[in-house]
């Protein structure tokens, strides 16, 4: 009966509801010629992408090598960090500052305050240096942690069973502890820290009146504040503050050589991907930024585009706040009416579930307002959503119990008291679950090391097998509710999940093992696709395809169902010639081998192998695929194989790949073939289809 609710219902098909991606594409695509940008731009994929920064920064190293006999800070530079028997560790290192450098609105502007940092002739620039305050701040806050472990073990002595004979080693600890905090400079820092002496031996007094287990814990907490103090000594203060400045400053010329090879890249790959129209992710943000914003006096104010913006959206509203970037945020505000005076952006989150650091998410924007926000009316107000309606008051306890041990302001960057805790929201009928408590299931390996090694299992493994006794403990006995029906009925094993920090590694090994427990399990794993065997024969035959000379992909091939040739064979094919190649050996043999059957499969091979090759100039990758795996009949062995049908999934995949790579910038068999290394190399993995 609201009337305005159903306006609004008719009308949300007209907000623009969408990823922060795809507003950055909406805001390039309407104001592409403020930017001189052609219209017809595509966004490469990560395959793609990753191949063409990956010969910008080839040719980089190449251009860098030629100068390095004329410059000497070149060659200092390379001896310093490239390391091993290539140079991938420089590359590495150009991809890491560049892609940092890209989470900031000016990435060239970072990358010149990045050289200032550098810029420490004596002890008093080295207190002035921009990441001084910072780094004392986490000093101060790991002291702060050794204070109170030390004073939870005094009080522990004092307890009436407590190990009252060690309260003096304590009380000694807790004055290193407190000198050390007397500081306020890292000059002071480092003059406590270098007169940080030995610690005080525990007393070895015997008393059958204490309890060993406090013992061992006041034991263990100050072994921790040793580690810490210890750690703290060896990361910041192992040398004297002078001799710091002086290698600071000795460094320099490094950073500056690194800081210019990272600032040429961002140059070149930006003129590789104009020069073939192709976009990435972040230029998706820093363009919609460019048209968005202009920077005057060090401030960022909106242009007129921005302002169009401004005018169209009453509302702003971000969901996952916690997981914005500093782009993201300035390409937010600009099109709000902030500058007007009118706030109307509306954001959502939850610091506790960023999840997205390692992609350069900066959570203390959230956080910054959230402190800063009040709960009263205002322009400016936060509401606190405390309730939950999907768990249970049991899982909510278990939760709020962790969460309250282990986070604080420096550790979650939120301190877990009332306001931040979880409190059951949604209701449930009465006659199941009432009595289920949070468990923790804990697999001792160090007590059953003999029970370990007896099964030659693995710690994962065994942990898999001790979660599936469970689940066999549940299904069919615990009562669950049905939301379709609204009823309870006994627990099935689609009832199930298990939560992983990561799949990497897990994943796979834990689906097996309940799989052999009998309890269907099914992972979403997005790797394994590379390692199929189906998949690495055809890479490898595509290798042979492209380069016959390689050794490795060739004798995978002759050993696979394509060709036949057995161990027995590959070593009678190696032995009839001590020299040359494996490829050269095998060419000689199809020609004048003893073994007449022998000679026939290498033969057959090398007559394919010519068709093969002969097709590559003219025909399309993907119908190259198919014509391969229709001419060996691998597609069919596949499919017949355990697993056929799967396999058969794979290979489809892999020729929708190729289609996909003919789209790219990039043609030939050989770009393809490196396309897909590249994928390998940065886990782009598709996982199995």
């Amino acid at each position: 009966d609201n009337t305005h609710l159903q306006r609004q219902l008719t009308l949300v098909h007209h907000a623009q509801i969408t990823t922060i991606h795809s507003f950055c594409r909406h805001v390039i695509g309407n104001y592409f010629h403020t930017i001189d940008l052609d219209p017809n731009f595509r966004i490469g994929d990560d395959g793609e992408m990753k191949l063409l920064r990956n010969d910008v920064v080839e040719e980089l190293l190449e251009d860098f090598y030629a100068k390095v006999r004329e410059d000497r800070r070149y060659l200092n530079f390379v001896e310093s960090y490239a390391t091993g028997k290539n140079d991938a560790g420089l590359a590495d290192l150009i991809f890491t500052i560049y892609d940092f450098s890209m989470s900031y609105p000016w990435p060239l502007k970072w990358l010149e305050e990045c050289r200032r940092a550098y810029e420490i002739e004596d002890v008093q620039g080295l207190e002035r240096a921009v990441w001084m305050r910072p780094l004392l701040e986490n000093v101060g806050l790991l002291l702060e942690e050794c204070e109170a472990n030390v004073r939870q073990a005094l009080e522990i002595c004092r307890e009436s069973d407590g190990p009252y004979m060690y309260e003096a080693a304590l009380l000694d600890d807790l004055v290193t502890v407190q000198e050390c905090q007397s500081a306020g400079t890292y000059v002071e820092y480092a003059d406590a820290f270098c007169n940080l002496g030995a610690f005080s031996r525990l007393s070895a007094k015997k008393d059958a009146a204490v309890s060993e287990e406090k013992r061992e814990q006041v034991k263990e907490i100050r072994e921790q504040v040793k580690k810490y103090m210890k750690s703290l000594q060896e990361q910041y203060f192992y040398q004297s503050p002078e001799a710091m400045a002086a290698d600071i400053r000795g460094s320099r010329e490094q950073m500056e050589v690194l800081l210019g090879l990272a600032e040429e890249f961002h140059g070149r790959f930006a003129a590789k991907k104009r020069e073939r129209n192709l976009l990435d992710f972040n230029d998706l943000e820093h363009m919609a930024l460019e048209i968005l914003v202009r920077e005057e006096d060090g401030k960022a104010v909106p242009t007129d585009a921005a302002g169009q913006f401004a005018d169209a959206f009453e509302e702003i509203m971000i969901d996952e706040y916690q997981d914005s970037n500093l782009v993201q945020e300035y390409i937010l505000t600009s099109v709000s009416r902030r500058q007007r005076g009118v706030h109307n952006v509306f954001m959502v989150g939850d610091v506790k579930q960023s999840i997205y650091r390692f992609r350069l998410a900066r959570p203390e924007l959230f956080m910054e307002k959230y402190a800063a926000y009040t709960t009263e009316e205002s322009l400016d107000q936060k509401v606190e959503l405390h309730k939950n309606f999907r768990s249970r008051s049991q899982v909510l306890a278990g939760v709020n119990g962790i969460f309250r041990r282990i986070m604080a302001e420096n550790l979650g960057n939120i301190r877990y008291d009332d306001a931040a805790a979880l409190y059951p929201g949604a209701s449930f009928p009465e006659g199941g679950g009432e009595d289920m408590d949070t468990e923790v299931l804990l697999l001792d390996l160090g007590a059953e090391e003999e029970a370990v090694e007896e099964s030659g299992e693995t710690a994962v493994e065994l942990e898999a097998r001790m979660i599936g006794q469970r689940i066999q403990e549940l299904v069919g006995k615990t009562q669950v509710l049905d939301k379709a029906t609204g009823k309870y009925r006994p627990a099935q094993y689609r009832d199930i999940v298990i939560l992983l920090r990561t799949v990497s590694g897990w994943a796979d090994t834990m689906a097996g093992i309940l799989g052999n427990m009998g309890i269907p399990a099914y992972t979403g794993s997005r790797s394994g696709y590379f390692s199929a065997m189906e998949i690495q024969t055809v890479l490898a035959l595509l290798k042979v395809v492209d380069n016959p000379e390689q050794d490795l992909p060739l004798t995978a091939v002759l050993h696979s169902p394509i060709v036949g040739v057995t161990d027995r064979e590959l070593a009678q094919i190696r032995s009839c010639c001590a020299e040359g190649t494996f490829s050269e050996v095998c060419r000689k043999y199809a020609e004048d081998g003893e073994d007449e059957a022998l000679k026939g499969k290498l033969k057959d091979f090398y007559e394919m192998l010519g068709d093969f090759r002969r097709r590559v100039p003219y025909t399309a990758m993907h119908e190259l695929l198919w014509y391969i795996l229709e001419k060996t009949g691998y597609g069919e062995y596949a499919a017949a194989m355990p697993g056929g049908e799967q396999r058969r999934a794979n290979l489809d995949m892999l020729a929708e790949k190729a289609m996909a790579y003919e789209n790219t910038s990039y043609r030939g068999l050989f770009n393809f073939v490196r396309y897909i290394e590249q994928l390998r190399k940065y886990d782009v993995d598709y996982g199995e289809a």
